[in-house]
């Protein structure tokens, strides 16, 4: 599972909710969950500031 669905799930946030705070829609959603499309930098520091996880653990090299 990839790590933002992870966090998905154990926040209980929707796809609609991860649309607001990425500015973007729920196939671009989708396409970051599968791998199919990279997050760009500033995404990725809106993840973890908004779910308050590192960035090495959203890397997966932290396993907390």
């Amino acid at each position: 599972m990839s790590r933002l669905k992870l966090l998905k799930k154990m926040h209980k946030i929707n796809q609609e909710n991860l649309e607001k705070v990425l500015s973007t829609n729920r196939v671009q959603i989708s396409r970051y969950e599968t791998g199919k499309r990279k997050l760009d930098e500033n995404q990725f520091i809106q993840i973890c500031r908004y779910y308050n996880v590192s960035v090495d653990w959203m890397l997966g090299l932290d396993k907390d």
